[in-house]
């Protein structure tokens, strides 16, 4: 009896510590767009930036309902940068996607605070951006950051 019990938990003990497939990375293919796309934006590039999405993808900047097409999005951050002499995502930059459960990439989640200098201002702001990628191009982009210290002087 006491071999068994023994044996059950060596067990139980072995299948426990079986390793899973990963879910979470911090390299692929799909995190390569990204930075591609961050470092294009960082340089103002705004053609090449525009390359990295599908040509029906939606963005969705602080909501979840009203998204714009990339050229509206693209207008959108260039009226907001503009009168910036510098702008640049601080390090650390964090690039992560997750898998679902079949081991599809289901999205890449990019994490950074990006500082803009206007004049003798500095602001920066932490930024949340979730992609979704289909076929090596950006189908869809949700960012969520706060622009009222930026709106409120400019």
């Amino acid at each position: 009896m006491k071999n068994t019990i023994i044996l059950c938990i060596a067990i139980l003990f072995a299948t426990s510590c079986t390793q899973t497939e990963q879910r979470l990375a911090r390299s692929s293919n799909e995190i390569d767009v990204i930075k591609s796309l961050i470092n294009d934006f960082q340089k103002g590039d705004w053609e090449s930036w525009t390359t990295h999405y599908a040509s029906d993808a939606m963005i969705y900047h602080n909501n979840w309902q009203t998204g714009a097409l990339v050229d509206d999005t693209k207008n959108t951050l260039k009226d907001m940068l503009n009168g910036a002499t510098s702008y640049k995502f601080n390090e650390p930059l964090i690039f992560e996607n997750a898998r679902d459960d079949l081991g599809k990439i289901t999205g890449v989640h990019f994490w950074a605070a990006l500082s803009i200098i206007k004049g003798q201002e500095t602001f920066e702001m932490p930024m949340h951006l979730s992609f979704h990628m289909d076929e090596g191009k950006i189908s869809g982009e949700y960012g969520f950051y706060n622009l009222s210290n930026l709106e409120k002087d400019y």
